[in-house]
């Protein structure tokens, strides 16, 4: 589930999404082994598509021919060279990867929205594939689910895949908790396409994790290359030297939605770089056309070619200001709601550091873009608000020149500007003297967690993308209320999304529950960091539909 704390900007493979089981790395990384030593045929030379001009006699004197070479759309993506090394293929390890060449059961858009992917609609209680108590979920694939040999893809082999997994996750670190949910000796299949899969307990976010590593199948079968690394995704292994791999098209996968297909790339390229100099001197001869980058690259003189420009995608981290609903200040929703209006966060990052403003854009909604539930409706109507905060204060029956703490971590950079920069604004707007309380982070983490705070700087991340892990843990009975926040109709929200008949139900629930958060006043979003990367302009839509860095592979 979520957490919060001071480094959340860490996007650390145990920590953010599921690692792949020993079972899938061993297969892929005899599959590399054997790449390495040519085993996987080569890139065929374009083929050369000659013109002549017609002619009525075929004795006649010889024809001119006129030749072009077809072009393949190449797309060529920088990564460190320790990712592409021939002893650790490290990789195979990165989602960004694996999700090239794989599918699970359903796909995550971009737009957070979860959509079907092997399967022929998303299970739901109202189509009969939860079972009414949510402990039971029928999946059916669809018809003709071929792996890139042109074999069929079958719902054993799934339910395999989860076996192999849950057999390691006691001696592996980082994995799901919600997986030991998962009741694999009750789950069964009942055909090549019907997968039953049962839960010891009911988890409504659990179909989110239908898109995720453990659901993406694994052929099994001997340990020959040509069984184990086939792929069931969009592209499929072409060729891996040691500085690079390349990706064809997999011919035998059907793009549903059309939102990889239509961008006609033909290739993919990871090209392994020692250095971001190295990189991005690529990038301006034509040799690359993505390469990623920290914030600090980004500010510090960095430039950009003519033409390339710097695609920026929010992170699954939020920051903001929490407020403790039980400290006698802040016991009054108007007094919390004071801090809010007019808090405009443009603005806010405009004035702090370069490196911060590369790294980060405003936040209006808690739950971060590309999560569906995220809504800034709410947020952005107390950014925006022209109301004064001060009547809002008085309303709270508050007195002029109270004294107000401000707990953050001395430690943390983003914390510390932001402590110096909203006390200004506080107590600009508001009869409010802001006392900044800084801690070492073993401090902050235990005042943050008893409560011991009036105001607190915090982060917070979860371990999947859904909606749920930044809605639940401010529930009333929640051992993570560390809000001090109970509310029947915040918790009536959440409960309608659990018992929701289907998905649409169950993430208007979460709207409303994210809304009334906001509007409530004991959370203030304030910035989402941001992944960056340099992309060559023309490949930009594609970048921006095919990948969600996460802030993975940069050259630090």
């Amino acid at each position: 589930m979520a957490q919060n704390g001071l480094k959340l900007d860490r996007m650390t493979i145990d920590k953010f999404y599921v690692l792949v089981s020993s079972f899938f790395l061993t297969a892929l990384l005899i599959f590399a082994m054997a790449c390495s030593q040519g085993s996987i045929a080569q890139v065929q030379e374009n083929d050369v598509v000659a013109t002549t001009e017609a002619t009525t006699e075929a004795t006649t004197e010889a024809t001119t021919e006129a030749t072009t070479e077809a072009t393949v759309r190449t797309l060529r993506i920088a990564v460190p060279s320790a990712l592409l090394s021939e002893v650790s293929k490290n990789i195979l390890l990165e989602e960004i990867f694996l999700h090239k060449l794989y599918v699970g059961l359903s796909r995550i858009e971009p737009s957070g929205r979860l959509r079907p992917e092997m399967i022929m609609t998303l299970p739901s209680k109202e189509n009969e594939g939860i079972s009414p108590d949510g402990l039971t979920y029928t999946f059916l694939l669809k018809r003709d689910l071929k792996w890139s040999d042109g074999e069929p893809v079958t719902a054993q082999q799934i339910l395999e895949t989860l076996i192999s997994y849950d057999a390691v996750k006691e001696n592996t670190v980082g994995l799901l908790e919600i997986f030991n949910d998962l009741d694999l000796e009750q789950s069964t299949v009942l055909d090549d396409r019907t997968l039953v899969l049962k839960l010891r307990e009911s988890s409504p976010e659990f179909l989110t994790l239908s898109a995720l590593l453990p659901f993406l199948p694994v052929r099994s079968g001997s340990l020959d290359e040509a069984t184990y690394f086939l792929s069931n995704g969009p592209f499929k292994i072409n060729s891996w030297e040691n500085s690079k791999v390349t990706l064809v098209p997999n011919d035998q996968w059907s793009d549903q939605i059309g939102n990889i297909a239509t961008h006609e790339i033909q290739e993919l390229e990871f090209v392994g770089y020692n250095s971001l100099t190295d990189a991005t001197e690529s990038f301006f001869k034509g040799e690359v056309d993505v390469v990623n980058l920290t914030a600090s690259q980004l500010s510090s003189d960095f430039q950009i070619p003519s033409d390339g420009e710097v695609s920026k995608k929010a992170r699954h981290v939020t920051y903001g200001v929490f407020v403790n609903s039980e400290s006698m200040s802040f016991s009054k929703t108007e007094s919390r709601k004071a801090l809010a209006l007019g808090l405009n966060k443009q603005k806010l990052l405009d004035v702090l550091s370069a490196e911060i403003q590369a790294g980060h854009s405003p936040a209006n909604s808690w739950i971060p873009e590309g999560i569906r539930g995220s809504n800034n409706s709410a947020g952005w109507a107390l950014s925006e608000s022209k109301e004064l905060a001060t009547d809002y204060w008085a309303r709270g029956r508050n007195p002029g020149g109270v004294g107000i703490e401000l707990l953050y971590s001395l430690e943390d950079s983003l914390h510390v500007e932001l402590a110096v920069e909203l006390k200004k604004l506080w107590e600009q707007s508001l009869p409010l003297q802001i006392n900044l309380r800084p801690e070492k982070p073993e401090e902050y983490f235990a005042d943050l967690k008893t409560g011991h705070y009036q105001l607190a700087i915090g982060g917070w991340q979860a371990d999947y993308p859904d909606a749920a892990n930044w809605l639940h843990p401010f529930a009333t009975d929640s051992d993570e209320n560390f809000l001090s926040f109970a509310d029947d109709k915040y918790d009536s929200f959440l409960q309608s999304a659990d018992m929701a008949n289907n998905r649409d139900e169950r993430f208007s629930e979460y709207t409303k529950a994210h809304n009334y958060l906001i509007e409530q006043g004991v959370i203030i979003p304030i910035l989402h960091p941001v992944s960056l990367a340099l992309v060559r302009s023309e490949f930009s839509a594609a970048v921006n539909t095919m990948f969600d860095f996460q802030g993975k592979w940069t050259f630090d």
